[in-house]
């Protein structure tokens, strides 16, 4: 397997409780015998459409999405909370409703608003759950 190789950078400015956002694109090409990927730009393009989808549902929080039409799966996660390799998994085709479910589901595990992103709440859910922080440490809920 490759490392990810960032393919755009944005900045959302206002976007964290009064903060600027940068948003990361990142392309993770597939390892093994596969050479080629002819999915890259239609995952890229849903990943991008899943983050749009999430911010302005849930504005201010740093969503992560993958799209991977050749595994056949979608992620939703935070990873500054769930750490890297957590998130919840949609079975594709997925729809805008699941994604947004699954959004939901992460904010609610931790407690957090689903308005606008409280910067304080959130700071405090990282604090005492990231798994960031301790690998060790239970997903709420």
């Amino acid at each position: 397997m490759q490392d990810p190789v960032t393919l755009r950078s944005d900045v959302l400015p206002k976007a964290m409780d009064g903060g600027d956002m940068c948003l990361l694109t990142k392309y993770e090409a597939p390892g093994g015998q596969f050479t080629e990927d002819e999915w890259k730009d239609y995952d890229l393009w849903a990943a991008q459409r899943m983050v749009d989808l999430l911010l302005a549902t849930f504005p201010g929080y740093p969503w992560h999405s993958v799209h991977d039409s050749k595994q056949g799966y979608a992620k939703v996660s935070i990873p500054i909370l769930l750490g890297v390799n957590w998130g919840i998994i949609l079975h594709l085709p997925i729809t805008p409703g699941a994604v947004i479910a699954a959004g939901g589901e992460v904010l609610e595990r931790y407690s957090l608003s689903r308005e606008r992103m409280n910067i304080a709440q959130f700071l405090d859910a990282r604090q005492k759950h990231s798994k960031l922080v301790s690998r060790r440490r239970p997903i709420p809920g």
